[in-house]
This record gives structure tokens, sequence and C-alpha cells, in this order.
């Protein structure tokens, strides 16, 4: 029996207890000598509640109200509640009373219609009460399971995120390298060993839901010096890293879609360019800013294909819903600046 069931049966027999005792407490002392005809009175009204109460909740509610029978329902639940009427008021009948009748109690036919009346409106008291626990209940077990639902569907949705940012990073930068072959073979071998670092942490880091951020900034790190490689020594580049906290999590790769971005058209290879990165990190918030120098590129530059930004929108909908600003400007001056800002 798991802990959820112990709770359940526990609860109902706290609940029960409350139901039977709750006549003892208000019993006066006087009552001392129709305390036999209390109790197998009681014991009576009370074995019809718990019968009329559990038919309801393991079978009637579960066939019947849930599955829209109502008819059904109401039907079956009249014919019992009538019958246990009915038995209870014999039943009671028969239980000889010590204390004298009172006049009101004289005329019999009087009584048995008052007991009926009792017990019947007890026993529909005991249907309603069965169908609010019933329901309340039903109603937990689907929101958990739209919740898990929602939960499964958010971590594969998040896996098939992380699946396309893979390729595309290594498109963008295998293009990279490409280019930089032609030009100096040496370089285009240092890239390559730069290049296995970010796999490593792509193919492994990656697998994890969050890491440390310093693991984060040494991948931005390691993308930096990838690039400075095919640069111009003229092309200004600078990364500014500020940490409170290196061990502070953070889910992985959500900095290198707008590091990627600043590369791909912050750098000219005849005018004068830059890429500035700053990230900040003070108690639970984490700032990214960086501003380059905007070349934008031609209608058959097929150098990216734009999904990495969207990849990172939807990926901090997920993980940091509310919790995120992401915005980007262009100045006159053609300098572009994309900064985001995440509360951890």
């Amino acid at each position: 029996m798991n802990k959820k069931s112990v709770t359940r049966v526990f609860v109902h027999v706290a609940v029960w207890l409350m139901v039977f005792g709750l006549p003892l407490l208000m019993l006066p002392k006087s009552w001392s000598d129709g305390m036999y005809h209390f109790f197998y009175h009681n014991l009576i009204s009370w074995l019809g509640l718990l019968l009329v109460f559990y038919v309801n909740y393991f079978g009637l509610i579960k066939y019947f109200f849930f599955q829209k029978k109502n008819m059904l329902f109401y039907s079956c639940n009249l014919l019992m509640l009538v019958v246990v009427a009915v038995l209870s008021v014999v039943l009671k009948s028969l239980i000889e009373d010590p204390r004298p009748p009172r006049p009101e109690e004289m005329d019999t036919v009087w009584r048995y219609v008052h007991f009926f009346v009792r017990d019947f409106l007890s026993l529909g008291m005991a249907v309603g009460l069965s169908v609010a626990i019933r329901v309340t209940g039903h109603w937990h077990v689907i929101e958990m399971e739209r919740q898990e639902a929602e939960h499964r569907q958010r971590e594969a949705e998040l896996y098939n995120l992380r699946q396309q940012l893979n390729p595309h990073f290594l498109f963008n930068t295998l293009n990279n390298i490409y280019a930089l072959v032609a030009v100096s073979p040496e370089r285009a071998q240092e890239a390559i060993l730069e290049l296995s670092k970010l796999l490593r942490y792509v193919l492994y880091d990656n697998e994890y839901e969050y890491v440390d951020l310093s693991k984060e900034i040494g991948f931005v790190r390691n993308y930096v010096e990838l690039m400075r490689l095919r640069l111009a020594a003229d092309v200004d580049v600078r990364l500014n890293v500020r940490l409170e906290d290196e061990h502070i999590q953070i889910a992985p790769l959500l900095f290198i879609s707008l590091v990627e971005n600043a590369f791909k058209h912050g750098v000219s290879s005849n005018q004068p360019s830059f890429v500035h990165i700053d990230i900040i990190q003070s108690g639970h918030m984490v700032d990214v800013k960086i501003s380059n120098s905007y070349f934008p590129k031609t209608s058959d530059d097929h150098s990216g294909s734009g999904i990495g930004l969207e990849n990172l929108k939807r990926r901090l909908a997920i993980l940091y819903p509310k919790k995120h600003e992401l915005t980007a400007t262009i100045t006159p001056e053609n300098i572009y600046t994309t900064e985001l800002r995440i509360a951890l």
C-alpha cells in the first residue's frame, strides 16, 4: 500500500470516528440506563450511513455518475435510500427503549414516519458527501495526470529543441572552419581542436537539464576563441565576465545563439567591425549584453537558417516563463545590441 492509499484510509477512519463519536459526546449523563438502546439504535444508523456512502463511493459514482448515466445513478440511490431507511426503522423498532415514551411518540405511525424521514435525509447527506469526496478526488487525479502530461510534453519539446540546436551549431561552425582552410591550414587545425572542446560540451553537458554557469561561460569562451582564429587582427572582440557564484545552475546552450548571431552579422571583411560580449551574474540574476557592428547578410547568404534564435526564444519560454527578458535594438549608427536577462 503506497503512501497515498495509507493517507486516504487514515482520513476515512478519522472522519467516521468523528461521526460515530459525536453522539456519544452529546449523550446526557442521566441516560446511563438507556445506553444499550442508544448504542444499538445508533449502530443501525451508522451501518446504514456506511453502506450508502461506500456503495456510492466504490460503485455507483464510478460506473454511473462518471459515465454520465445520471438516471441510473439517481434511481439506484433513491431505491437504496428507501430500502435502507425502511430497514433502519424496522430494526430500531425491535430494540426496547427503557425510557418512558413522550406524548408525541404515542402515535406509532407518526413515530415511524418521523424515523423514516430523519434516516432518509441522513442517508441522502451521506450520498452527497460521497459524491463530493469522490468527485474531488477524481478531479485531483485528472489534474495530476494533466500536469504529468504537460511535463512529459515539455521534456520532449526541450529534448527536440536541444537536438535541433546541435546540428545547427555544428553547421555554422563547420562553415567557419571551411572558410579558414583556404586561408590558413594551420589555423584551421587549431580551429578543429577548439571545435572538439565545444563538441564535448554539446554532446555531454547538454544532456543535463541544468549545468554550472561557469561551464556555460567556458563554452562561450571556447567559441569566441574559435572565432578569433578566422577573424582579421583588427576586429575588436571582447568578452567580459563577472560571476558572483560560478556554481549557480542554468540551462545549457542559452547564450550560444546570441553569440553566433553577433559574429554572423557583426563582422565585415572590409569595414571596421567589433563584437563585445558582457556576461554578469549577481545573486539570482544573469545579464547578457552583446553589442556588435551590424552588416545584414544578403538573401543569397546561406550561412545559417535562423533557427537558433527561434529555438532560444522557445526554450526560454519553457524553462524560464515570466523570468526572462530578451530584447534587440539597432542604433542609427548600425550597432546591433541584444540583451538577455534571466532570473535563475
